[in-house]
């Protein structure tokens, strides 16, 4: 399992007393833009990609996520293929903070942008999407990191 070379450092919490011990487990450590909870859920997700030998992954997010930034960051250093779906944003000449990064961070490729008429619709751009395609893609929500469709 994947989940597992994840290491990240634990404290001993001082009491007054010692009729308890508690340890804090630094789960914040482990990489940055994304903290343990969210980047265990997303490595078993990729666990899945890896076990099915997928070829793609989706990722669907919002212009301003946290989250599409870190996972952006964790495919590229896995090298793994990958598209994002972000919604039209409303400025696109002044782009600012995530949506910058995002910007930066992807080739116009990698970006799908879901105008704003279908922002209600995602999942069937995904859809027309995996139908067009030839490869064998999955997707992610980055709200929801786990495997919604392949």
């Amino acid at each position: 399992m994947m989940t597992k070379h994840l290491h990240s450092r634990i404290h001993p919490m001082h009491f007054k007393t010692e009729s308890a011990s508690v340890w804090i487990k630094r789960e914040d450590e482990l990489r940055g833009g994304m903290a343990g909870g969210k980047i265990r859920k997303l490595l078993s997700c990729l666990e899945y990609y890896y076990q099915h030998n997928y070829e793609e992954i989706l990722a669907i997010g919002g212009s301003h996520s946290n989250n599409l930034v870190a996972v952006i960051q964790l495919f590229r250093e896995r090298s793994i293929p990958f598209r994002i779906l972000i919604p039209e944003s409303h400025d696109k000449n002044n782009l600012s903070g995530n949506a910058l990064l995002i910007e930066l961070l992807t080739s116009e490729h990698e970006r799908i942008i879901v105008p704003k008429s279908e922002s209600n619709s995602v999942m069937k751009v995904v859809e027309n999407i995996l139908e067009k395609n030839d490869r064998k893609i999955t997707t992610t929500s980055t709200s929801h990191p786990t495997r919604i469709s392949s």
